[in-house]
């Protein structure tokens, strides 16, 4: 396994993509040549970091905000449009896991031209379908995957078909996801999104969830 003091290689990611990955955590003064010398052995780096960088090599750009919100359950109310979906894979769900990442630093950043995009969320739903709990609705225009943890829970995907939004179905996936969560004991439900898809930033405040973290996220791309 490569790795340094400050660059960590990420074997799934690598192996999904074709090529070799990293991630660098700053949490200290940002030495940018120091970097890139670490980073040649690699074709993409993940820098994450929670203040902004000033960045000068080109290879290196700034991709997203992401943040992250939760909010305690204290009770919950089942909502019957939503069932939790047990079959195997199909073209809406295929869709919809798609579509759940258009801001997605995968999606946004138009280096990647390998496919990273759709192998990733590929593979999430697939494994979402085998280990997580897949909720949607009859109609299959909405998906919600939801994943359990010891006392807290989290949303991964959510997508609404763009034909069916304006109708409350973001809302009714996450408070199906509450109710679910809350009747397996989570005691929170956690989310993370980007900072610039505002519509589910604003979903996710007006259902009483707090803004927790945030974090800048860089990519080096070696030309």
């Amino acid at each position: 396994m490569h790795k340094n003091s400050s660059l960590i290689y990420l074997p799934f990611d690598s192996q999904l993509f074709g090529y070799s990955v990293a991630k660098c955590t700053i949490d200290h003064d940002w030495d940018e040549r120091k970097f890139m010398e670490l980073a040649r052995e690699f074709q993409l780096v993940y820098i994450f970091s929670s203040d902004l960088l000033e960045i000068q090599h080109p290879s290196i750009r700034w991709i997203e905000n992401k943040v992250t919100y939760s909010k305690e359950l204290i009770s919950t109310q089942d909502v019957s449009t939503i069932f939790e979906y047990r079959g195997g894979m199909n073209k809406q769900l295929q869709a919809l896991a798609l579509q759940s990442g258009v801001y997605s630093r995968f999606k946004v950043d138009a280096r990647l031209y390998s496919d990273e995009f759709q192998n990733l969320y590929m593979n999430w739903i697939d494994k979402a379908l085998k280990n997580d709990m897949v909720l949607t609705n009859h109609e299959y225009t909405a998906l919600l995957t939801l994943s359990r943890g010891k006392m807290e829970a989290s949303i991964g995907l959510l997508a609404v078909e763009e034909s069916a939004r304006g109708r409350g179905l973001g809302k009714i996936l996450i408070k199906a996801a509450e109710s679910r969560a809350y009747s397996f004991g989570a005691k929170r439900l956690r989310v993370t999104t980007q900072k610039q898809n505002e519509v589910a930033c604003h979903l996710y405040s007006s259902l009483g969830y707090e803004l927790t973290d945030q974090m800048n996220i860089y990519h080096f791309w070696k030309s």
